[in-house]
């Protein structure tokens, strides 16, 4: 219900309810599902992504259709924080449509992505991956981990842990939180605040 909450629809026919939210959800499910990340003060929460570069739009649960008569869409969504998957092109720009109508705050993120992809050639590519970001700046990885873990001596070699995480190449969001829990690395906030603090000082790709 949560995740559908954007559509719910009341009519007079409990079935047609249900088969919206079914059709929305399994639109989710092959597009994911858009997030803006990166709120950390108060000009990012009153602002989209056109507005504020900080903020940055990330698609969970996406994934190629599953469809069980057709071998080659290999179904796959990894269960991590902030789950992502590979898509097929056609079927990615398809479902996310009409996500700026369900989140305004993506602005023209979706826009910009499907631009960038078309060719010399006019051509497009056939798979469209899941986000990753990056951080260049070791000064910042190193705030970061401050600010998330905590300036204590005794916190020290998991402040360095994590710095090494965030500055050593791209990262997905998920995959960040794996590499968090497999180094034991205590975090002194919540994890929705210490993503949206990582992707407000990263770059998208």
């Amino acid at each position: 219900d949560q995740l559908t909450s954007g559509i719910s629809t009341n009519t007079g026919s409990s079935l047609f309810n249900a088969y919206v939210k079914q059709v929305y959800m399994d639109n989710c499910l092959t597009g994911g599902i858009s997030l803006v990340l990166g709120d950390i003060d108060d000009h990012t929460i009153q602002s989209n992504a056109d507005q504020d570069e900080r903020l940055k739009v990330c698609h969970v649960f996406s994934r190629k259709r599953g469809d069980l008569e057709r071998d080659f869409s290999n179904f796959k969504i990894d269960p991590t924080y902030f789950s992502q998957g590979s898509g097929n092109f056609r079927d990615i720009i398809q479902s996310r449509r009409n996500d700026v109508i369900f989140n305004p705050r993506i602005g023209s993120a979706n826009i910009q992505m499907f631009l960038s992809f078309i060719q010399a050639d006019g051509y497009e590519p056939d798979t469209v991956e899941a986000a990753v970001f990056t951080i260049d700046d070791p000064k910042v990885c190193g705030n970061i981990a401050t600010r998330a873990v905590g300036p204590a001596d005794g916190h020290r070699a998991q402040r360095e842990s994590l710095e090494r995480m965030l500055c050593n190449g791209s990262f997905r969001p998920g995959q960040l939180f794996e590499m968090i829990e497999e180094k034991s690395v205590e975090l002194i906030m919540d994890r929705q605040k210490f993503i949206d603090l990582v992707l407000s000082s990263s770059d998208s790709s």
